[in-house]
């Protein structure tokens, strides 16, 4: 940023600018940097828990995600167990969406059967 000050400067000196005009503008141009850099620490400031929820976005799974939505006691938490099991088994991917949503399905109804004894 001092070369940026410094060319500045320098080209108004070649078109003999007085000397207190260019202070003048010397100060002002610090007083503008400062103010840039001050405001881009704080954006910085503000952007990073951003980019750190970001990331633990990035590693929860669909799987995971499907399980934190639900209650503990809820019935879907139990199927969801029954179904990560089965995706661990098989060797499937927790981001897996269609897979997984196949399998939910083919969960819900053993244990819709299992419920009415069918």
């Amino acid at each position: 940023m001092d070369s940026v000050e410094s060319q500045i400067l320098g080209r108004l000196r070649k078109m003999d600018v007085r000397e207190e005009i260019l202070r003048g503008l010397k100060t002002g141009l610090k007083a503008g940097m400062t103010n840039y850099l001050q405001y881009q620490s704080q954006m910085e400031q503000i952007l990073a828990p951003r980019a750190m929820e970001r990331k633990v976005c990035l590693k929860t799974s669909v799987l995971q995600i499907l399980e934190q939505s639900v209650g503990e006691n809820d019935e879907f938490a139990g199927i969801l167990r029954m179904v990560r099991d089965e995706v661990h088994a098989k060797g499937i991917g927790e981001n897996d969406f269609k897979t997984i949503a196949e399998e939910i399905t083919k969960q819900y109804e053993s244990w819709q059967r299992s419920r009415t004894g069918n």
